[in-house]
């Protein structure tokens, strides 16, 4: 988020590790529930047979893990949400213009990725965003973002990607950026704002931290470890 020469940078990485790490538990729990017999639904001719009891414990256990993670998400988008909104009250900002990330949904990605895709709380972080603007009287319009984090806000030529850094291929600027930042300054560009040099920008994270989440260090005893050595022998046998 920017506004002028100041910028605001909300860090979700604790809410992505929350949601990885939720899905790699919920994966070994599927696998559970797999060795254990479920209730089979009733059809004509054949009543409704009873699950075992093992199988309504762990499927207890799945929906509230799920329930669980899904409130930490939430929470974490509204916390954001109100950093957001102090931010705006600060610089005394009338208007906020944020980019909607529609129709990602409809990309295919990769079975993974596209299950990551399905659970981002999109529409919950945007209407998160809007309400707490309308309460302060500040109007609130949601747009289009796709390629704002690819050129360079300054020139508006191409940039090269590397991680979150924005890198301007024009010779003349060679300016670098963090990708968000650079989206945020563009979409105000866009929409008659103007782009200034960031001569102060706020850090804030949201989410709970994941180094401190016993799921993370049972991933990095386990799971973790092995994927690491495998990704590590890959790229020795692709260097030899």
């Amino acid at each position: 988020m920017t506004a002028g020469d100041r910028g605001l940078l909300v860090s979700g990485r604790a809410t992505r590790a929350e949601e990885f790490l939720h899905l790699e538990d919920q994966k070994l729990r599927d696998e559970h529930l797999s060795r254990h017999r479920q209730p089979v639904k009733a059809y004509p001719g054949k009543p409704r047979q009873e699950g075992s009891r093992r199988w309504k414990k762990a499927a207890a256990l799945k929906r509230a893990a799920e329930a669980r993670s899904r409130r930490r998400v939430k929470l974490a988008a509204n916390t954001a949400a109100h950093h957001a909104i102090a931010f705006a009250s600060e610089v005394g900002a009338s208007r906020v213009v944020m980019g909607d990330p529609k129709g990602i949904e409809r990309k295919d990605s990769g079975a993974a990725q596209n299950r990551r895709t399905g659970r981002w709380l999109r529409a919950g972080t945007r209407n998160a965003v809007r309400y707490r603007m309308e309460e302060r009287g500040i109007s609130f319009h949601a747009v289009d973002e796709r390629g704002t984090s690819s050129v360079c806000p300054f020139c508006g030529s191409p940039a090269l990607k590397a991680d979150r850094v924005l890198r301007c291929r024009n010779p003349t600027c060679a300016k670098s950026h963090h990708r968000d930042l650079a989206g945020s300054q563009n979409i105000a560009r866009a929409n008659g704002g103007a782009v200034k040099k960031l001569a102060h920008v706020e850090h804030r994270r949201v989410g709970q931290p994941s180094r401190r989440d016993r799921r993370r260090r049972q991933f990095d005893a386990s799971r973790g470890e092995a994927r690491t050595r495998a990704a590590a022998q890959l790229a020795e046998s692709l260097a030899a």
